[in-house]
């Protein structure tokens, strides 16, 4: 959730950088220097053949800039660069505008090749052809390389596979790893072109080139940021010496698949066990091995009081829970399917409460993890939720408190889409739902809304930032307001359920957002949300994540969120709480996280049945539940909304603010209305029966 924090926070966030990988070590005895210190032309170049073409200048490494625009290609007539590895270092990085080429040739300039571009900050794989440049991978934003530090490209052309890995010079760590396939394995040579907006203080200090399987460096298994190669699973015997083989996968043909260093790549192309594929996707089970395990040992997580901290759980696993809580308390729960994702993965609400189906007028409460498939972690506080509900919390007096008096909605899971996108494919992604993915490609991995930017109240108001209209941002905000089915499930439940009660989940921080969030919306008088909010997180300790709790109204921008749908709609009480700043790999510290989210939805139950709260019946003049707006006259909303009773029996519940003595307006549909007092000086919950007046 938290757009502030991504940047601050995401190396433990995502352990993606830096990496542990360090530079290559540069090898004399196999590799060839084209420049270096103390080098004026480019060796090997050869103006006059037309293979070295500088207009009006020449290239100076280490001592002096890049005085023109130009093109190179390094090497003399007659030889070649088919399959090995380019290195280049640069000095003053942080604005080249510059393209590194292998299996380059000529025309009067540089005309063809493959390679890796740098453009002021900017890192994308390309193909020149015709003098005219084709990106092969999207642009990805170059950070985590010090302003003090040289900057190392390594390229490594293999067949029909290019990869590209950046280093922080000469003795710095791995921050970038990109590569292509499907490319033309023919010899050419190895070229340079500065761009137009290159910054001709920046200096080439070392151009080296070292054929394919002469004298190959160490695979180093721990090498980050992952590359995943999958090889013919015949071929996999051995092809550890290359990698950290993963998993065996089906297909045609049957695939092996390992996590991979450049060097270990290379390996697997010298070695002929026929590559199939090369990616920088790194799904989470790839990245945490022991999640991985976990998957592969199949847990049975149908078992009374699994520990939900164990390891994350997929969709699948999700639904093998619920349905197994269900089964074991079958007067207790009420399994329901709200609807289905994109991709057709349902969508579930479990139901909890003493004799549910017999007592549906008691006051409800939501708990919804997982509006960002890449919060796991989030799934798992609701999953905590229901296993204290039902399987552990039977035998207290407290937990029977509330399951007698109240019906408590469990959904963990509100994108299944997007968390089997970021377990099962990639962790970068699974923040949007599945539109636009069905059936999931590498090409379209990054389609998808984002929930909670979808929900209709104040969608797309058009503050910068607050959510976007390009489907490819991590914001989309979708094509209209309540476009997925995703949303639409929620939005059905609580307009049948009416929450007094709502707390929404997310992950990347640690804060309790109260509503209204939305810029420029204004709240109720005195604002009993933010009482609430307030309340719950009173003399709580420190976050396990070293953050204290606080109220806030938002993190940022955002429009069409669920927390003020849920408010402006019925006048839940709609908190989102950030419950972790990222998600951990360890058990121990999930376990730590699960018991600091634990009070606020305890203490939220505790908040409305010790009260103050007012719960009510408003029926017609012939005795029969009735739709009715009812308004606190004491914080009467601001922005026009119409908080009703729930259709199928007439019920209202509210959140009062303090112990006091409130009036409220009890508005039918045809005009009729009643004032009613109530006294919550004592606190607890107050009912109220309300009869409204015939038709005048």
């Amino acid at each position: 959730m938290a757009r502030a924090h991504i940047l601050l926070v995401a190396s433990a966030l995502l352990f993606a950088a830096p990496a542990k990988a360090a530079v290559p070590e540069f090898a004399p005895d196999s590799e060839t220097v084209l420049v270096g210190a103390g080098r004026g032309q480019p060796a090997g170049a050869s103006s006059s053949a037309g293979e070295w073409k500088n207009p009006g200048a020449t290239l100076h490494p280490g001592k002096a800039a890049i005085k023109a625009r130009g093109h190179w290609l390094f090497g003399g007539a007659g030889s070649g660069f088919k399959n090995g590895q380019l290195r280049v270092r640069f000095r003053k990085h942080r604005r080249l505008d510059v393209t590194l080429l292998v299996r380059a040739a000529a025309g009067g300039k540089v005309s063809s090749g493959v390679g890796i571009r740098l453009n002021r900050g900017w890192v994308s794989l390309v193909r020149l052809t015709d003098g005219k440049p084709t990106a092969l991978t999207r642009p990805r934003k170059l950070g985590w390389v010090s302003s003090k530090k040289q900057l190392e490209v390594v390229v490594h052309a293999l067949g029909p596979h290019l990869v590209a890995a950046l280093y922080q010079a000469p003795k710095g760590k791995a921050v970038m790893a990109l590569t292509a396939g499907g490319l033309e394995p023919r010899a050419g040579k190895v070229g340079l072109v500065l761009g137009k907006r290159h910054d001709r203080r920046s200096r080439i200090t070392l151009v080296a080139t070292r054929p394919a399987c002469r004298k190959l460096p160490e695979a180093k298994v721990g090498w980050r940021p992952h590359i995943i190669a999958s090889i013919p699973t015949e071929k996999a015997a051995g092809a550890g010496a290359a990698g950290l083989v993963l998993e065996a996968l089906p297909g045609s043909p049957p695939r092996t698949v390992l996590r991979a260093s450049p060097a270990g790549v290379e390996r697997l192309f010298c070695d002929r066990r026929g590559i199939l594929s090369l990616s920088i996707r790194v799904p989470w089970k790839y990245f945490d091995l022991d999640y991985l395990g976990w998957r592969k040992a199949k847990p049975k997580v149908e078992q009374k009081d699994y520990p939900v901290h164990q390891s994350y759980l997929g969709p699948d696993q999700v639904a093998r829970f619920l349905k197994a809580v269900r089964q074991r308390h079958p007067k207790d729960s009420l399994l329901k399917v709200l609807g289905k994702s994109h991709q057709g993965r349902p969508i579930y609400a479990l139901g909890v409460g003493e004799k549910i189906r017999e007592n549906p007028g008691r006051p409800t409460f939501l708990i919804v993890g997982a509006h960002h498939g890449n919060e796991p972690m989030s799934v798992l506080f609701v999953l905590d939720a229901i296993s204290q509900l039902l399987d552990r919390g039977a035998q207290s007096a407290k937990v029977r408190r509330w399951l007698s008096r109240a019906n408590i909605w469990c959904v963990p899971l509100a994108n299944p889409d997007g968390l089997e996108t970021y377990l099962e494919h990639d962790r970068f992604m699974g923040r949007k739902n599945g539109q636009g993915r069905a059936p999931l490609k590498e090409a379209n991995m990054e389609l998808g809304v984002d929930l909670n930017r979808n929900y209709p109240f104040r969608w797309n108001t058009g503050t910068r930032r607050a959510s976007s209209g390009d489907a490819a941002s991590r914001y989309y905000r979708g094509p209209s307001a309540g476009s997925e089915p995703e949303t639409r499930a929620i939005m059905g439940l609580a307009d049948r359920e009416r929450f007094a009660g709502v707390i929404t989940i997310h992950t990347g921080t640690v804060a309790l957002l109260a509503p209204y969030t939305i810029d420029d919306v204004k709240n109720p008088d005195p604002n009993e949300a933010w009482m609430v909010a307030e309340q719950l997180i009173k003399d709580l300790p420190k976050h396990p994540q070293g953050k204290p709790w606080l109220v806030r109204r938002n993190l940022y921008s955002v429009d069409g969120t669920d927390q003020d749908w849920h408010r402006n709609a019925h006048g839940s009480v709609a908190l989102l709480v950030e419950g972790a700043r990222w998600s951990p790999r360890k058990a121990h510290n999930r376990q730590r996280l699960i018991k600091a989210i634990r009070p606020l939805w305890t203490r939220m139950l505790d908040r409305f049945l010790d009260g103050p709260a007012v719960a009510g019946t408003v029926l017609s003049a012939d005795g029969k539940p009735a739709a009715a707006e009812v308004i606190l006259k004491q914080a009467p909303p601001q922005e026009g909304e119409r908080w009703t009773t729930r259709p199928r029996d007439g019920r209202f519940f509210r959140f009062l603010p303090g112990k006091d003595t409130y009036h409220l307006e009890v508005k039918a549909a045809d005009g009729g209305r009643r004032l009613v007092t109530v006294d919550a000086r004592k606190g607890g919950v107050v009912e109220v029966q309300v009869q409204l007046p015939g038709s005048p």
